[in-house]
């Protein structure tokens, strides 16, 4: 195991990694390089329930790797530009947790406007702190859902930045 100074740093360089990783994508990279700091079995929950309801997702519902992937690439396919700021980041090294509030703002390709969307976020590590094993988050469903419309819309003609 990790020395617990040494963990903390891990866990929080994973998390700047994994929004590094999305920008990545956003800008051309395959949509695979967002699953580059989660574990193989990863699951990724989701929330609000209401939020779920809305696009038809079971209580319970879980993206593994590819599936969110495959879900999100068309998306990513469309951004023009992406940039993630953490507000907050707190990191419980003996649980091997992390917590974020963050925004996320967006620009699709041929738009001159820009998305804000907020997310939080609970992380659950493996015992390196390399590794995300478990994704908790907290989607503001208003604006995801929006400018999720607007992406597919804009996939769904070919586009792409």
């Amino acid at each position: 195991m990790v020395a617990p100074s040494c963990l903390y740093s891990a866990i929080t360089q994973t998390v700047l990694a994994f929004f590094a990783d999305y920008e990545l994508a956003a800008a051309g990279a395959p949509s695979s390089v967002i699953s580059n700091t989660l574990a193989p079995h990863c699951r990724r929950y989701l929330r609000p329930q209401s939020f779920l309801d809305s696009i038809g997702f079971p209580p319970g519902f879980y993206y593994n790797n590819t599936g969110y992937e495959a879900s999100v690439g068309p998306e990513l396919g469309v951004t023009k530009t992406a940039q993630w700021n953490i507000i907050n980041l707190s990191v419980d090294e003996h649980q091997r947790t992390a917590a974020a509030l963050t925004e996320y703002r967006v620009r699709l390709c041929n738009s001159t406007g820009e998305y804000l969307l907020e997310f939080s976020w609970t992380w659950y590590f493996d015992q390196s702190g390399t590794k995300i094993e478990k994704i908790i988050e907290v989607v503001d469903p208003i604006a995801a859902l929006q400018e999720s419309a607007d992406a597919a819309e804009l996939a769904a003609t070919g586009v792409k930045c």
